[in-house]
């Protein structure tokens, strides 16, 4: 639950609101995608395996932004792989690296952040993290 409370949210929100238009269907909130994405690089799991855990999981519910258990998946598997194709690999990388320089207590959120993400040169521009 700490966790949720460093996180940049509005910087990921002002990153990803480039990527969509208000035209059709809303998208699903940044910080639920950005919340689901995260969880399944630190369980390293498929995209199926995070939203099901996710249902159980009332820490989960938490750090996505919801305020009350939810007793269903918030998306399907498959919007999390259409997202990804939408934004692609380098401006997600580039948000997490802008949320690392800006962020006060980084050093603190270093710890629940995946290896992968914190791996010197790990995300293009980002050099040592």
């Amino acid at each position: 639950m700490r966790l949720s409370g460093f996180m940049p949210w509005a910087r990921f929100d002002e990153a990803f609101d480039r990527f969509y238009r208000p035209v059709g269907r809303p998208a699903k909130p940044t910080r639920l995608m950005v919340a689901l994405h995260y969880l399944k690089h630190v369980y390293d799991v498929s995209d199926e395996e995070v939203v099901e855990r996710w249902v159980e999981n009332a820490y989960g519910h938490y750090f996505s932004g919801f305020e009350f258990f939810q007793h269903e998946a918030p998306i399907d598997a498959s919007t999390m792989t259409r997202r990804r194709k939408r934004i692609g690999p380098e401006p997600g990388e580039a948000v997490w690296c802008r949320a690392q320089a800006a962020t006060p207590g980084w050093p603190r959120l270093r710890r629940y952040a995946p290896a992968a993400m914190l791996t010197p040169g790990s995300f293009a521009g980002c050099g040592a993290n």
